[in-house]
């Protein structure tokens, strides 16, 4: 009987385990592939994309969104890698902008003057990419300061 009961106790504990590591699994799952997102502070405002996309050539990425309100943030990354890329007075390997609207000229459109940028994941076999962004851009006089930038699992095309 003594027997008996130890069956049922290591059956009781290893369905437990069982249990407790599938429902891991399952959210392990849906972090690993969050749906897709731009966001950032723009002049410590949220802004939020309703649409973007991401475009890899020549190897460079190009990473845009656009919001609600039809405003624009563009990040350019010179490179296809993992990695982190600068916009300085010595590094020119990142670049960014902002677009108050969609029909803004480039007259319009504020230019990064520094900033930074890292990708932290590229998918190549789902095409799909994921980073961080800030950067100062300037147009004239004026200057909007871009940050807490993040991207992920934006889908790209070559």
């Amino acid at each position: 009987m003594q027997l008996y009961r130890r069956y049922l106790y290591l059956l009781f504990l290893a369905l437990t385990f069982l249990a407790y590591n599938c429902k891991n699994d399952d959210d392990d799952d849906n972090d690993d592939n969050p749906p897709p997102s731009m966001d950032a502070l723009i002049d410590l405002t949220e802004w939020s994309s309703v649409q973007r996309e991401g475009l890899l050539t020549g190897g460079v990425f190009i990473i845009t969104g656009m919001s609600e309100q039809g405003d624009i943030i563009e990040v350019v990354f010179m490179g296809d890698t993992v990695g982190t890329y600068k916009m300085d007075t010595i590094h020119t390997d990142f670049t960014g902008a902002y677009k108050p609207d969609s029909n803004a000229t480039g007259l319009d459109t504020y230019v990064s003057s520094s900033g930074i940028g890292e990708i932290n994941k590229i998918n190549s076999s789902e095409r799909k990419i994921s980073g961080t962004f800030s950067f100062i851009a300037a147009k004239d006089s004026l200057t909007k300061e871009i940050t807490n930038g993040t991207f992920v699992n934006i889908e790209y095309t070559e």
